[in-house]
């Protein structure tokens, strides 16, 4: 008996691992009892970890909320699951990737996405990824509704892929929304050292709101106290967009980064219009900055949950 299958034996551990290698980690949820047909997350998943040096894991929460149970989850039960759990990721996964099964006896989704980050800190993951594998109807929500909260909890940037609607090889062009705010600059310097290290070029992305102000449609604008017209204000609105956008494009032109942006002011939704963009300028990424503590922040983490669900190729989320 090897020392590994001794130690399972006198002691549940509670990550189960194959030999450790040294560097960063990219962390990737897996459901083994769900995600059978893995090879076109790996494909993009693998190569673009390795181009950031790091090694990809795998880890499973093993949870109430992942067997659909509601009673007692604790002592028989987990040991009885945990071996099973760890049989099934070996057949889904390359023989080459660490296995991590993470236990979590609480009930509830919270719970189990608390089990999965605390994982990723430990082994002070860079990166968590998760997959929807195209899931429909209500485990689709159940799915969603685990990246949503991932999203909105993790302060490790968070990539959701969805094979559903195509997983693309390589990552070649990143569409990055910008709001032109003042904290936008960091989350788009660190967007420009990630596309660096892919060999990615970058389209930076703002939505110009529609003027729907009844004052604006009457032709005049009040102004710190007095009165503009309509084309004043929305060439001064210009100006300054465009201001902000190219000091965006100056940032990440230094950085070594092919880059250029697109102001739309087409009318729609903002999940919509990114949505379009991404297809329009052929991106193979969406990368977009979520936050909490204001209204422009719940907008923006509300921007990412739908992004989350409908976007046409991956999303990285970041805090």
């Amino acid at each position: 008996m090897t020392k590994v299958k001794a130690k399972r034996k006198h002691k549940l551990s509670k990550i189960v691992s194959r030999p450790r290698r040294r560097g960063k980690i990219w962390v990737m949820a897996v459901d083994p009892f769900g995600d059978r047909d893995l090879a076109q997350v790996w494909n993009l998943v693998t190569p673009l970890a390795e181009k950031s040096g790091a090694e990809v894991q795998a880890a499973y929460v093993l949870a109430p909320s992942s067997m659909n149970w509601t009673g007692d989850f604790s002592g028989p039960w987990m040991k009885r699951y945990f071996p099973i759990a760890e049989k099934k990721m070996a057949e889904i996964l390359p023989s080459t990737v660490k296995i991590n099964v993470i236990q979590c006896h609480n009930s509830g989704l919270r719970y189990a996405v608390k089990a999965l980050i605390a994982f990723a800190k430990r082994v002070d993951a860079e990166c968590l990824v998760i997959s929807t594998h195209g899931r429909k109807g209500i485990a689709r929500v159940a799915l969603g509704s685990f990246a949503e909260t991932v999203i909105l909890t993790s302060k490790i940037p968070v990539l959701i892929l969805n094979p559903e609607v195509g997983v693309p090889s390589e990552v070649h062009k990143i569409l990055v929304p910008t709001d032109l705010s003042k904290k936008s600059e960091k989350f788009v310097a660190n967007v420009a050292d990630y596309a660096k290290n892919l060999n990615a070029e970058i389209v930076l992305y703002h939505k110009q709101p529609d003027p729907l102000d009844p004052i604006i449609q009457q032709g005049v604008y009040s102004l710190g106290g007095g009165w503009v017209s309509v084309q004043n204000f929305i060439d001064d609105e210009w100006k300054e967009k465009n201001r902000k956008i190219m000091k965006l494009e100056a940032l990440v032109s230094r950085r070594k980064v092919p880059v250029s942006h697109v102001v739309d002011s087409s009318p729609g939704g903002l999940i919509e219009s990114i949505e379009k963009a991404a297809k329009e300028n052929g991106v193979d990424m969406v990368s977009v900055l979520t936050q909490s503590g204001s209204w422009s922040a719940a907008l923006l983490g509300s921007v990412a949950r739908g992004l989350v669900r409908s976007s046409p190729v991956p999303v990285l989320v970041q805090r």
